[in-house]
């Protein structure tokens, strides 16, 4: 099963994010509009990811009391539109998220500036697992220390548990 280390942030602005991701010469690669479908799950959290030309199921589970928020994700491709009708009938939506996401790529980390609808912009830092755990802690050691996000306050939560809660960050 894949796996992550990752971090997620409030921001008022991406521009001084943006001006240290150019000094560790981190790629733009573009921008994505994505809508997120929340659905109930007795295990883990599972969303509908639908972007424009891609169609993804993602069930991941994370635990958001440990020290560091390391992710264990799956996900499959959805062939077509009546995969989507069909996963809408038998699963209950608990929320939507929309959001439009630039990305960012620094050697095997995902950089995400969000915008998302309802509750403003974020910051969501995702160093994937390649060769081993250990290795990935420290490229996400490197970026975390680069964009300063220790300035920050460290949100243990996903897009779909703020805005069900309604937080107020």
């Amino acid at each position: 099963m894949p796996k992550n280390l990752e971090i997620k942030v409030k921001l008022d602005s991406f521009s001084e994010i943006e001006k240290k991701l150019k000094l560790i010469e981190a790629k733009y690669f573009r921008i994505i509009v994505q809508q997120d479908n929340y659905f109930k799950s007795p295990k883990g959290i599972l969303k509908l990811r639908l972007e424009e030309s891609k169609k993804e199921l993602i069930l991941y589970n994370r635990n958001e009391s440990s020290e560091k928020r390391w992710s264990d994700y799956k996900i499959w491709e959805i062939e077509d539109d009546a995969q989507i009708e069909m996963l809408k009938d038998i699963l209950e939506t608990e929320v939507i998220v929309e959001k439009k996401r630039k990305l960012f790529i620094y050697e095997n980390t995902r950089i995400h500036l969000d915008e998302v609808e309802s509750i403003g912009k974020f910051l969501e830092l995702e160093s994937v697992v390649v060769d081993n755990d250990e290795s990935a802690q420290r490229e996400y050691n490197f970026v975390y220390d680069s964009l300063g996000l220790r300035d920050y306050e460290e949100l243990r939560c996903s897009y779909r548990d703020l805005i069900l809660k309604n937080k107020n960050i």
